[in-house]
């Protein structure tokens, strides 16, 4: 609260602005002067283009790959690969499993599975030593066959063929001509 009574009104010093302020501040209509309204009015600088905006996923210009032109391929046909798989007395071997070229195959009733593979390729297949079931002669079951000599063989195939395979002695005929697979034990 004021202790000066009565209430002294603060006025500015004489002088103290410049006229035409003075005058605006009395609420007089008086001219601004264009070298006050050029000091105080707002530089505004002239603005620099900006960059374009980027696009995801545009990476801008990228050089080349070079790209060898295309080889010309000779297209090999596709032949048929056959299996029969017998006992050794000549009875098929059903639902036998033959790993040949990564596909899983087996035999059907009468002992017989097949692939399509291309030709002059390597052709790779393998047997398991439990596997298939067999109706010896005279019997009215079936047996489990078990304890067979497992065969692994690998060599260029070409023109369509059936493979014999007898997996109890482990050997199998192809091309006409007898081959037995060779038994390695394991040292206990």
């Amino acid at each position: 609260m004021s202790t000066v009574w009565p209430r002294e009104e603060v006025k500015p010093p004489k002088n103290a602005y410049p006229p035409w302020l003075a005058a605006q501040l009395r609420g007089e209509n008086v001219a601004v002067p264009q070298s006050v309204i050029d000091k105080y009015y707002p530089k505004i600088e002239p603005s620099r283009p900006s960059p374009p905006p980027k696009i995801h996923g545009d990476h801008g210009e990228v050089p080349a790959k070079y790209v060898p032109p295309p080889i010309v391929v000779q297209q090999r046909p596709k032949i048929l690969v056959k299996f029969k798989v017998l006992s050794v007395s000549d009875r098929p071997i059903f639902g036998f499993s033959i790993r040949a070229n990564d596909e899983d195959l087996t035999t059907d009733a009468k002992g017989e599975a097949q692939i399509i593979v291309y030709q002059g390729h390597d052709f790779t297949w393998s047997t398991g030593r439990e596997s298939g079931w067999s109706i010896p002669v005279g019997a009215k079951r079936r047996l489990r066959m078990v304890g067979m000599v497992p065969i692994a063989q690998t060599f260029p195939i070409g023109a369509s063929t059936t493979i014999l395979i007898f997996p109890e002695s482990g050997e199998y005929k192809f091309n006409g001509q007898n081959y037995a697979q060779t038994i390695t034990y394991a040292t206990s």
